[in-house]
């Protein structure tokens, strides 16, 4: 992946750390909701908001609006 993005050790670093503060995040966020309603029911959830929000991307091409629909899939993603 560095080398096909042209990225130096301190980039892909941030990258990797970015991707696992997601996940702590959406955790910790979403785990007391699983509990709650049923991990099936929120990993459905989960996957829907992350195709809408991938979807999304894929059509803003400014970078604020393409920035949140990043930050909103990485929330949908670790039930």
């Amino acid at each position: 992946m560095m080398e096909e993005w042209d990225l130096t050790s301190i980039q892909a670093g941030t990258v990797g750390s970015y991707s696992l503060y997601g996940m702590m995040k959406s955790a910790l966020i979403l785990a007391p909701i699983a509990d709650k309603f049923g991990r099936k029911n929120v990993l459905v959830i989960c996957m829907i908001l992350f195709s809408v929000f991938t979807l999304g991307h894929g059509f803003y091409i400014t970078s604020h609006v393409s920035s949140s629909c990043v930050s909103l899939r990485q929330l949908a993603w670790e039930p």
